[in-house]
C-alpha cells in the first residue's frame, strides 16, 4: 500500500504497473483519509475514497456531479479532494453511503404506484369520489408518474397547478390540489412516505370558486335538448338528468335490473351524497329516455359505447362538444338539476317538494319524526315538469337522435 503526498508532479511521474493496478494513499496534510489514486496497468489514474461503513472495509471511485468516474487529468488533485470530502461528509451526516441511499430510494414507490395504493386502500372504501381522485392522479399527474413522492416539491406543485389552470380552469386546478394534497397525507399517517410533513398542506388554491347560480332559460334548454340528441349515450344521461334533477353519476350508473320497480328508481344509499337511498318517481319523457337509449347491456340503462359490460362514466368530451355546438359555453352538467329544480318551483310547487326530489337533507327535528316519503307530491311535480319540457321541445320530439 504505497503513500506519498500528493501533487501534480508526483502524481504525473507514476508509472504503470507491468500488470493489475496500484493503489496510491494521500499523506498530504489536511488530506481525507482513505483518499487515494489508483493506477492501472493501461496508464489510467483514478481517485477512489476508503472508508469503513458498518464495521466493513470498503472503496468506492469518486465521480462527478454528471456521475462519470474521476480520472486524473480531467478531474484536478484539489477537485479529487474536494469531492472526497463530500462524499465522507455525507457519510458522516446521513450514517449510510451514497450507494446505500440510492438502493433505498430506487427501492420508493413511484407517484404512479403510490396513486394507486392510495385508491385501493383508502379512496375507494372511504369515498363515494374515489373515481374522480383516480382520475385527477392519472390523468393531470401523468407526467409524475415515473418521478419518485419525495423529490416532488412545493414549488414543483405550484407550477403544476398554474398549468392546469390555465389549460383546464381553474375548479380543476383546486381539484388536483385537493387530490394530490390528500394522497401525500395519508401515505405519511400510514407510513408510506418517510417524510416529517405534508409539502402541499398550505398552499394555496389556485383557483377561486365561486357558488353557480346559473338556471338555463327555456330557449337554452330547447337549444341543448336538441344537441344532447347528436352525442349519444352521454346526450341521453343529461336529458335524463334535466328530466329527474338527480346528481350525473347518480343518473349515470343507474342499474336496470336493481333499481327500477315500475314508475320508481330506487337510488341504493351508496351512491346518494346523503348516504340514504332515493327514491325517484319517473314521469313518463324520463321512461321514454330510457326506452330509447340503445341496448347495449342487460344491465346499465346508459351503457358506455367503448367499454362492453360497463357503465358511461367520462363526460368531458360530451361537455365540451355540447358546449361548442349549442354555443353556450358555460354548460355544465350540474347546472341541469339547478334548472330542473328551478323550474319545479317555478311551475308552483313548493321549494320542500323540490328539495324532497332533489334529495337534500331537511334541517331540524323535522327529518327524525316525519316519515312520511312524499311521493305523491315527487311525482305531480316530476310529471308537470316533464310537460313542460314537452312543450318546450314539441311533443312529438323524436329523441332517439343518438350517434354513438
Amino acid at each position: 500500500m504505497p503513500m506519498m503526498r500528493f501533487t501534480d508532479k508526483a502524481i504525473a511521474n507514476l508509472r504503470p504497473p507491468k500488470s493489475g493496478q496500484t493503489d496510491y494513499y494521500d499523506t498530504a496534510k489536511g488530506s481525507e483519509s482513505g483518499f487515494g489514486l489508483r493506477v492501472s496497468h493501461s496508464g489510467t489514474k483514478t481517485w477512489f475514497l476508503k472508508y469503513v461503513a458498518h464495521g466493513k472495509q470498503a472503496r468506492k471511485s469518486l465521480r462527478t456531479v454528471d456521475g462519470s468516474t474521476a480520472i486524473y487529468a480531467s478531474v484536478s488533485l484539489a477537485e479529487a479532494r474536494r469531492l472526497a470530502k463530500e462524499w465522507r461528509d455525507t457519510l458522516r451526516r446521513e450514517g449510510i453511503t451514497p450507494s446505500e441511499k440510492k438502493a433505498l430510494r430506487d427501492s420508493l414507490p413511484t407517484f404512479e404506484a403510490l396513486a394507486q395504493q392510495f385508491i385501493e386502500e383508502y379512496a375507494e372504501p372511504n369515498k363515494r369520489s374515489w373515481r374522480e381522485d383516480e382520475r385527477i392522479l392519472k390523468r393531470y399527474f401523468r407526467l409524475w408518474h415515473d418521478r419518485k413522492p419525495v423529490d416532488i416539491s412545493r414549488a414543483d406543485l405550484v407550477s403544476h397547478l398554474q398549468k392546469i389552470k390555465r389549460e383546464n380552469g381553474p375548479i380543476m386546478s383546486n381539484r388536483c390540489l385537493a387530490s394530490v394534497r390528500k394522497m401525500y397525507s395519508w401515505a405519511i399517517r400510514n407510513a408510506h412516505l418517510d417524510m416529517e410533513f405534508n409539502p402541499f398542506i398550505g398552499i394555496d388554491a389556485p383557483g377561486k370558486e365561486a357558488e353557480r347560480d346559473r338556471v338555463y332559460t327555456d330557449d337554452e334548454v330547447r337549444r341543448l335538448w336538441k344537441w344532447f340528441g347528436d352525442i349519444g349515450i352521454p346526450g341521453q344521461v343529461f336529458r335524463f338528468k334535466l328530466v329527474t334533477g338527480q346528481r350525473l353519476m347518480e343518473c349515470a350508473l343507474l342499474n336496470k335490473r336493481n333499481e327500477l320497480a315500475d314508475d320508481l328508481w330506487t337510488i341504493p344509499a351508496a351512491r346518494t351524497k346523503n348516504r340514504r337511498p332515493h327514491v325517484v318517481p319517473l314521469s313518463d319523457l324520463a321512461h321514454q329516455i330510457l326506452k330509447e337509449t340503445p341496448v347495449l347491456d342487460e344491465t346499465w340503462a346508459f351503457p358506455s359505447p367503448r367499454r362492453e359490460g360497463q357503465p358511461i362514466r367520462n363526460f368531458g368530451t360530451a361537455r365540451r362538444s355540447i358546449r361548442r355546438l349549442s354555443g353556450i359555453g358555460d354548460f355544465t352538467a350540474h347546472d341541469l338539476r339547478r334548472t330542473c329544480m328551478t323550474g319545479i318551483t317555478r311551475l308552483g310547487f313548493s321549494r320542500f317538494v323540490a328539495d324532497q326530489i332533489a334529495n337534500h337533507v331537511q334541517p331540524g327535528v323535522g327529518r327524525v319524526y316525519d316519515r312520511y316519503d312524499y311521493m305523491k307530491e315527487k311525482a305531480e311535480a316530476l310529471d308537470a315538469w316533464a310537460r313542460h319540457l314537452r312543450g318546450l321541445i314539441g311533443s312529438g320530439e323524436n329523441l332517439h337522435q343518438l350517434v354513438i
